[in-house]
């Protein structure tokens, strides 16, 4: 039985009020928020909680880099080559998003990798960091950005994961290749056979996908076996 998030209580007393008393049951998860555990214990009293030693901890083959993303007290500012004290705190959201956006960027320089879990706190910060990525690589040659949150519906997140999860071209630039299309470029190949000319061979890189979540993304969900090397 797979408890959803947002209907955990109500499922947590259905399946306690129509099962017989003498039933046990096995509560298993990767991560155990206090409110949750008072949920299961209020519903279910006298449930023992088992936890392993590594609850929590960064497993041993994951390198782990922290990054200081916090803001100086001052900071020198250039303005019309007069040089300027500007005073900053971490309440200022402008200034924390922008040192967060360019670690951000830094970071994905740095660690090339086919697919990266960009994690946010809140659906909005969702939001700013996919408009960011996708006004920075207009032409979509870098990244291929995607989205997992709670603002989403079903069939949303779940077209998102697959575009994240598939090797394939995306299902959308598939269903354009109609019968004239394929027509099109079949006429093409019979011309360049005719005037002798070289068939193209070299072929774009694939692009980088970035999938930006809120914690919804990281409650068991399936990549179809495929690695996910770089988290943020």
């Amino acid at each position: 039985v797979l408890l959803l998030e947002e209907t955990f209580g109500p499922q947590l007393q259905t399946v306690g009020v129509n099962t017989p008393q003498e039933t046990q049951f096995v509560f298993c998860t990767a991560t155990l928020p206090d409110a949750i555990q008072r949920k299961v214990q209020n519903e279910f009293p006298g449930v023992k909680v088992i936890k392993g030693p590594g609850l929590h901890r960064v497993a041993p083959t994951i390198a782990e880099h922290l990054i200081d993303v916090s803001i100086q007290n001052t900071k020198r500012r250039r303005d019309n080559e007069h040089l300027t004290q500007q005073t900053s705190s971490s309440k200022d959201l402008a200034a924390c998003f922008d040192i967060k956006a360019d670690q951000l960027f830094l970071s994905l320089r740095r660690n090339k990798c086919d697919r990266t879990l960009i994690f946010c706190n809140t659906v909005e910060n969702c939001r700013k960091v996919e408009n960011l990525l996708r006004r920075t690589d207009k032409q979509g040659k870098v990244y291929h950005v995607g989205s997992y949150h709670g603002a989403m519906n079903n069939e949303a997140r779940s077209e998102s994961l697959y575009q994240f999860t598939n090797d394939k071209p995306p299902r959308n630039e598939r269903a354009t290749n109609t019968p004239q299309k394929r027509s099109n470029n079949r006429n093409n190949q019979r011309n360049n056979r005719d005037s002798n000319a070289p068939t193209p061979t070299a072929t774009a890189p694939p692009l980088d996908k970035v999938l930006i979540c809120t914690d919804r993304a990281a409650r068991g969900v399936d990549f179809a076996g495929k690695t996910v090397d770089h988290v943020l």
